[in-house]
């Protein structure tokens, strides 16, 4: 209600576009740069189905 329709529609089109990187090229294909840090758990929970293990 309070948001700059530009800016919202600009956040819109980004997500529409990781979506569809995600989904021609898999989901690792774009994550945030502190998953591939030391100790860091992103890339291994993307397999899990819903993050969770079992």
């Amino acid at each position: 209600m309070f948001e700059d329709p530009k800016k919202t529609l600009q956040k819109q089109q980004l997500d529409v576009t990781i979506d569809k990187i995600r989904k021609r090229y898999g989901f690792q294909s774009l994550m945030h740069a502190n998953s591939l840090m030391d100790g860091a758990t992103g890339m291994k929970r993307s397999s899990y189905v819903g993050g969770h293990k079992g």
